[in-house]
């Protein structure tokens, strides 16, 4: 299953809320001055395909939760800690409906004032009705603001995909790319993106044990900031 593929009659809306709490009890007043803050965020992540055909096996809502802890060392890099959890939901099916958890530590570091890089790394552990199974996961992004209104940046990830599977039990997928943001004014925002995914799918009683993958993705996207920490894409 070698080919390349573009997408396209996609809808997509995604909702995140943030919210960042600095530690400011007595116990942990001292260590305000390295940097100790935590960040909780919450993402809607909802995706509905023109295609009818497509539609019946893929439209469908995801949720990620995320609790990240960081330490700085210095004013421009921090360690991080993060527990994240994500829960996906398949409209018109339901023996793909799969939940991870991600255990993962990293470091964000600032080059400077233009560039910035963050890694993660760790485990995650996805379920679903079809499969049980553990295996690493990885994150890496480099940031680069051309101005104060545009930023690319560039990423790659490995982790679990459970996606497009017909009639296979999980998808392992790497993926890396090149994402544009424009920010119109101080809500609205332009976004385009277009990254090659190579994919592992593991079989099961039907499909062969093993079959990869190789894709082209091409996306488009307005984003709007509703309130401070809520915004749409």
């Amino acid at each position: 299953m070698d080919f390349i593929r573009y997408w396209r009659n996609i809808q997509s809306l995604t909702i995140r809320v943030a919210y960042n709490e600095i530690n400011t009890n007595d116990s942990l007043v001292k260590h305000m001055v390295y940097g100790i803050a935590s960040t909780t965020s919450y993402t809607i992540d909802g995706i509905a395909y023109d295609d009818e055909f497509v539609a019946a096996s893929e439209d469908r809502l995801s949720h990620l939760i995320a609790q990240q802890f960081s330490y700085s060392i210095s004013p421009r890099t921090q360690f991080v800690g993060e527990y994240r959890y994500r829960m996906v939901n398949f409209k018109n099916r339901s023996d793909v409906d799969f939940h991870s958890h991600f255990i993962l530590a990293g470091v964000d570091h600032a080059w400077s004032q233009r560039t910035s890089v963050s890694v993660r790394g760790g485990v995650e552990m996805f379920n679903s009705d079809r499969s049980d199974q553990t295996a690493p996961y990885g994150e890496l992004a480099v940031d680069y603001n051309v101005d104060r209104q545009t930023t690319v940046r560039w990423f790659s990830a490995l982790g679990f995909d459970a996606t497009e599977l017909q009639q296979f039990d999980s998808r392992y997928s790497f993926r890396t790319g090149l994402n544009a943001n424009h920010q119109v004014d101080r809500r609205l925002g332009l976004n385009g993106g277009l990254s090659y995914v190579y994919s592992d799918f593991d079989g099961g009683d039907v499909a062969p044990t093993s079959v990869t993958e190789n894709s082209i993705l091409i996306s488009a996207c307005l984003s709007y900031l509703l309130w401070s920490d809520v915004g749409l894409h």
